[in-house]
């Protein structure tokens, strides 16, 4: 009988620590979509990004992937934007 009252530390660790762990998952994946959300905005209006689009877009057309009417119209897309 002495025995079970040695668990009730650990009983009452786990009634308060489990709720609290997923209350913080919760918020923890609040917090990533969130960024996520953030950077991809943020990286949209980074002209860093439109230079590597465009370092891309030119390096397709030196491979052959992209023929001249297509690199003009991707080329003109992102100029416009």
């Amino acid at each position: 009988m002495h025995t079970a009252w040695a668990w009730w530390p650990l009983w009452m660790a786990a009634w308060w620590l489990v709720p609290l762990g997923f209350v913080g998952l919760l918020f923890a994946g609040r917090s990533a979509c969130g960024r996520r959300v953030w950077n991809s905005a943020a990286s949209a209006a980074d002209p860093g990004s439109r230079d590597r689009a465009l370092e891309i877009l030119r390096e397709r057309f030196a491979r052959g992937e992209l023929d001249e009417d297509e690199y003009l119209r991707r080329r003109a897309a992102l100029d416009a934007s």
